[in-house]
């Protein structure tokens, strides 16, 4: 069971995303081939954008959202084959509000949804990674440079009663690939046992820009990793920063 784990990736597709969002989408699915290619996980992926709401009420049911890949079968990527065309992707996602923040909460709590999500029962690791590069707006009534007053009703406490409903599962664990944004609001409202801090991207160089995203998901599964063998009595990982994680990885 801990060689399942299920890996959804919730990508920013809104217009501030434009730069990153190819390079994105491209580092996930290289990704989610490299893990598969090597046969030490029973993988799954699913993939979901978003941008931001509708209009002027800041619920989880108006915030832009697209599901790009359910999640398919252990080890078959197939079902990415999607995530490579990045323009019409972004088409298809509205931007009312054209500002920042925008709303990462109300698409994560949406995407992590056991009814909607589609987690496999015998998944010992649930592993959400959230691609952005802006956090989420305050609670409250902005006026947003689309003209539209919005009230945002979603905050990080959403996300979390969103993580903790799926009741027989295995604890989602979220990580972050910013470029960069705060995820320090999220880490608060989950339990410590959840969150990989983020990996902060620098560089604005698209090529670049391609291989951090790369590199920081392949640094997030090799933490994954280390807590599972921390979560089975590795002594190797005594002390070690994983090592906070194992309670997680043992329902």
């Amino acid at each position: 069971q801990l060689r399942n784990v299920d890996i959804m990736f919730v990508i920013d597709g809104s217009a501030s995303m434009e730069r990153f969002f190819e390079p994105a989408l491209d580092a996930a699915t290289d990704f989610a081939d490299q893990v598969v290619a090597t046969g030490a996980l029973s993988a799954r992926f699913a993939a979901v954008v978003y941008s931001d709401y509708r209009g002027g009420d800041g619920t989880i049911e108006n915030v832009e959202f697209l599901p790009l890949a359910d999640f398919g079968r252990p080890g078959d990527t197939s079902n990415l084959a999607g995530l490579r065309a990045a323009d019409a992707i972004q088409s298809r996602l509205g931007d009312v509000h054209r500002d920042q923040p925008e709303a990462p909460f109300a698409a994560l709590a949406r995407a992590v949804n056991p009814v909607r999500a589609g987690w496999r029962e015998d998944a010992g690791i649930r592993l959400v990674v959230w691609i952005t590069d802006v956090g989420n707006r305050d609670a409250g009534q902005t006026r947003t440079r689309g003209g539209i007053t919005l009230t945002e009703r979603v905050t990080a406490q959403t996300v979390a009663q969103a993580a903790a409903a799926a009741e027989g599962l295995a604890p989602l664990i979220f990580s972050a690939v910013h470029v960069p944004s705060d995820f320090d609001a999220l880490a608060a409202a989950l339990p410590p046992d959840s969150v990989f801090a983020p990996t902060i991207l620098r560089s604005d160089d698209v090529a670049e820009a391609r291989g951090q995203i790369f590199s920081a998901l392949d640094e997030i599964l090799t933490a994954v990793s280390s807590a599972e063998a921390c979560a089975v009595g590795d002594l190797s990982c005594e002390g070690s920063a994983a090592a906070s994680l194992a309670p997680s990885t043992q329902d």
